[in-house]
């Protein structure tokens, strides 16, 4: 699976995870790709639980969360977790196998390490990492996409109809797109 060019910007997970890889299962030839999705406002950014050749390339990470939020206890805080996990019980199984971090960066984190590893389990699960502190400039938006329909009235007269991100952020903007609300958690919350 490929996952590119997006934002995450806080969260509503107990655990407090922006972007979570998981693979609770033997998977012999299975693998991961996040690029240029940047995370700023959850308790741990990135994680892997159990996930084999997951790879994270141009990824970034910020200004992540270490109090409670809502009433939920605060979450590990760390920028990078990769761990284990079997809730079936089967032999040597889900450990993180093949984990890289390349040309990655992270900024204003409030614990270390950033990098992190369930070191009983799954002591070797990062093979790679290139993780900079970088203060680097968060995007929040992007992702650019125009969709145009033509939809019949019950005449028979065709209406054009726009869903486009990049018209605004006002209500009708929001609504003509089909998200609930504005499509955004605000993480101050």
């Amino acid at each position: 699976m490929t996952v590119r060019d997006g934002s995450i910007i806080g969260n509503n997970a107990l655990t407090g995870v922006g972007f979570m890889w998981e693979e609770s299962n033997i998977l012999t030839d299975s693998w991961g790709l996040i690029e240029r999705v940047n995370i700023r406002g959850t308790g741990t950014c990135h994680s892997n639980y159990g996930g084999s050749n997951v790879t994270w390339n141009d990824c970034g990470c910020r200004d992540n969360v270490c109090e409670g939020r809502g009433g939920r206890d605060p979450g590990s805080s760390l920028m990078w977790y990769s761990g284990w996990e079997n809730p079936d019980h089967i032999d040597n199984c889900c450990f993180a196998r093949n984990a890289k971090i390349q040309a990655s960066r992270f900024w204003n984190a409030c614990t270390s390490p950033w990098v992190w590893r369930d070191v009983t389990e799954n002591p070797e699960a990062w093979m790679e990492i290139d993780l900079t502190p970088e203060d680097f400039t968060f995007n929040d938006h992007p992702i650019d996409l125009k969709i145009c329909f033509i939809v019949p009235d019950d005449n028979g007269v065709d209406t054009r109809y726009e869903a486009d991100t990049g018209a605004g952020s006002g209500a009708e903007q929001i609504a003509n797109l089909g998200l609930v609300g504005d499509g955004r958690i605000d993480y101050e919350s």
